[in-house]
């Protein structure tokens, strides 16, 4: 595996990485990488989370009082085991478990809960987020918000937990409304967007 770019966000403080540069590994086979702002992920094929680079906002999730790791360092926490998927936003990161439990720490700018900690804006260690007693399939990070992909299902009497939203969506699907647009509207959109 290699990296460059940023010194700090690839674990070194003293120079940026101009050119591709070989990452120590551990001795496992490596499913899955990510990187944000500041910091590196990495994710095994065991299902096991390493993080690196810098941490000021508790994005590596190893405690307030690690905030520069140099090579990737094991995240060891009873709740983050089986780790499917892992993603990396600016000062934040997310963990799907093969349970469908998504587990954020760092820290998610505009959001003033991330948790159960009301107001808590910094998490330095991999929290559960309760969505509804959903499981998580999919998640994405940006860098001012993050979406989660969770599974549906029917009620066990078979009724839709939102029949109304239900509704309107089969009346959508039977009935679909044609949609025309001129050319000068999509110009005029696509000039208002900066296109």
């Amino acid at each position: 595996m290699f990296q460059w770019g940023c010194g700090r966000a690839c674990g070194n403080i003293k120079r940026n990485i101009l050119f591709p540069e070989e990452v120590t590994v551990p001795r496992l086979p490596v499913k899955y990488i990510a990187a944000g702002c500041w910091h590196c992920l990495l994710l095994t094929d065991g299902g096991n989370v390493f993080s690196w680079g810098m941490g000021q906002e508790g994005q590596l999730g190893l405690g307030e009082d690690r905030i520069h790791i140099s090579t990737p360092c094991l995240l060891s926490y009873s709740q983050l085991t089986e780790v499917t998927q892992i993603q990396a936003g600016d000062s934040y990161s997310a963990a799907i478990t093969a349970a469908g439990e998504l587990l954020l720490w760092g820290q998610i700018h505009c959001l003033s809960r991330v948790s159960d900690h009301t107001g808590l804006k910094r998490i330095w260690t991999p929290q559960p987020v309760p969505l509804a007693g959903r499981k998580v399939c999919d998640v994405a990070c940006g860098s001012w918000h993050m979406m989660a992909l969770t599974t549906w299902s029917h009620k066990q009497n078979g009724e839709c937990p939102h029949p109304e939203t239900e509704a309107r969506f089969r009346n959508l699907v039977r009935n679909p409304v044609l949609m025309e647009h001129t050319e000068k509207e999509n110009t005029d959109q696509n000039i208002s967007q900066g296109h």
